[in-house]
Order: structure tokens, then C-alpha cells, then sequence
């Protein structure tokens, strides 16, 4: 952890343990394709399971020199380039740095059972996104009966009631062997976020997270789950800022379409730039339309 890997072509870097294990739990692989540092963030949600017992190992990682870390308001440490601060924690907070870091999770703990560890990069609030997909596994090893399946749903309290998943209310279901139900919904402290924790039938299955509203603030899921043998989680989906993109164009909302001109103002760039084709992606209700 903390290493720096540098190219001069773009690359993807994967790293892991071949065999990781946490107190009580068995030894695992596990792997994450790493964050570029020009999209890290500084300001990340964290969750856990919905049992009270239930907590993470939580990992910053820094590149920059000289970097705060603050816990739910409390100032942890100041890392340099390369250094890492850690934790065991509970529920759900808020860590913030003062400069862009990456921030991942080790599942320890699901439902109060020491599961095998699992790892999870977690997203900042800069990576959040208005549309989220996600599959859940088939069963793997000796439990024919399948993953225990959860989504942590992190969206804006005042747009709790417009997220659907798969065109559907986020409510309790008496009936969570065919239908996903809630079980704990809370106000992440000091902030204006409501973390959902929703469980998922215990199938192999393809979900969508929504909202009614396009003109919704972005949102986050973590996906995740365990077996008698396996664990698996997720971040459902990552918006990745890079500071390398030529320009960036801020979208808006127009909701009535039909004949219209729409006309966009681009930033000019130093030298010269010729631009053969320009593509400008819409969305019409549920789908999207490149033009």
C-alpha cells in the first residue's frame, strides 16, 4: 500500500493480497482495480453492514505531501506522500482530507458474522453518479442457498423518495426471498446524506438504481454479500474526474425536447485544436440517446 506507479501510456493497475484474512475469518484473495490519483476526492462517505456489531477495516491512502485527515470532525493524522492511516469503524461517518486521497474498505463483519475479508474502493462524493447498475452472484461453494445480498445506498436527504431500484419504492418487504426490502435507514451525521441499506433476494439478479427527477443530485451504492466460504463487494458505480480532459462541458436539464436548437458554448484551448467530431450524449426518461 502507498506504492507510486507511474507510465507514459495510459495503463490500469490492479493490486490485492493473494491470501488476506482478518480475526476469526479464513484467508481470501481479493483484488480492486486502483483509482487514478488525478480522480481521487476528498471527501468520502463511509457505511457498513445493518447489524450494530457489524464494522470495516477503513484505509486512507495518500499521494500528497502533507495531507489532514479528519474523522467526523475530529483531525486524525497528517500523512506524506505514500502513507496510509487506518481503522476499525462502525455505522456510517464521514472522512474528509485536505487534499485528493483514496479511501478503501475491508469487510470484516456482515449480519454479526466474521466473514472472509472482502475489498471495496469507496467513492468520494466527486465520483457520486445519478444512474447505478449492479449484478448479484450466483451461489459459490457449499451453500447451494446463495449470497446474502445488501446495497448501501447513499443519496441526499431531501431526495430519499425519489430513488427507485428497478422502477420500484425502497420500502420494507415482509417477503425478502423475491423482493428487495429495507432494513435500516439513517442520517449520515453532519451531513445532508441518508444512507439505505436495502436486502437483496438471495439470487443471481440485474438491479438499476434511479431517480424520478433529472435534475437529482448524484448518489452512491456499495454492493456486497457473503457465503459460508466467500464474501464479494462492490462500489456499483464511480463518476472518475480526470484533470487531463481538454474541456468539460456542465450539464443541464431541458425538459421539454422537440425542434429546439440547443447551443453550447465551449472554452477555447491554447494552441490549436481541431475537432473532427463532436458527440453529445442526451437521455430521454430511462434512456439515452448519442448524438
Amino acid at each position: 500500500t502507498g506504492s507510486i506507479v507511474n507510465s507514459n501510456n495510459p495503463i490500469a493497475l490492479i493490486s490485492g493480497h493473494q491470501c488476506a484474512n482478518s480475526p476469526g475469518s479464513a484467508c481470501d484473495v481479493i483484488l480492486e482495480q486502483s483509482i487514478p490519483v488525478n480522480s481521487w476526492g476528498n471527501t468520502h462517505f463511509y457505511s457498513n453492514p445493518p447489524h450494530v456489531s457489524d464494522y470495516s477495516l477503513f484505509r486512507v491512502v495518500s499521494y500528497y505531501g502533507d495531507t489532514v485527515v479528519i474523522l467526523n470532525g475530529m483531525n486524525k493524522t497528517v500523512l506524506g506522500p505514500g502513507e496510509v492511516w487506518e481503522d476499525n469503524l462502525y455505522r456510517n461517518g464521514i472522512i474528509t482530507t485536505d487534499k485528493p486521497s483514496l479511501l478503501v474498505q475491508i469487510l470484516i463483519r456482515i449480519n454479526n458474522k466474521t466473514v472472509d475479508p472482502s475489498l471495496i474502493q469507496v467513492p468520494s462524493e466527486s465520483q457520486f453518479t445519478q444512474y447505478l447498475g449492479f449484478t448479484t452472484p450466483t451461489h459459490s461453494g457449499a451453500n447451494i442457498d446463495g449470497f446474502n445480498n445488501f446495497v448501501n445506498i447513499i443519496v441526499k436527504s431531501d431526495e430519499r423518495d425519489t430513488i427507485r431500484l428497478n422502477n420500484q419504492q425502497i420500502i420494507i418487504n415482509i417477503n425478502t426471498s423475491t423482493l428487495p426490502s429495507l432494513v435500516s435507514e439513517s442520517i449520515i451525521t453532519d451531513s445532508d446524506y441518508t444512507l439505505l441499506i436495502v436486502e437483496l433476494p438471495r439470487i443471481e439478479a440485474l438491479y438499476f438504481i434511479t431517480q424520478e427527477r433529472d435534475d437529482s443530485s448524484p448518489m452512491s451504492a456499495i454492493v456486497y454479500g457473503y457465503e459460508n466460504f466467500e464474501t464479494y463487494g462492490y462500489a456499483a458505480g464511480l463518476s472518475l474526474p480526470s484533470s487531463q480532459r481538454f474541456i468539460t462541458i456542465q450539464p443541464f436539464i431541458m425538459r421539454q425536447l422537440g425542434g429546439q436548437i440547443i447551443k453550447i458554448d465551449l472554452p477555447c484551448q491554447s494552441g490549436s485544436i481541431i475537432i473532427d467530431v463532436v458527440r453529445i450524449k442526451c437521455r430521454y426518461g430511462l434512456s439515452r440517446t448519442l448524438m
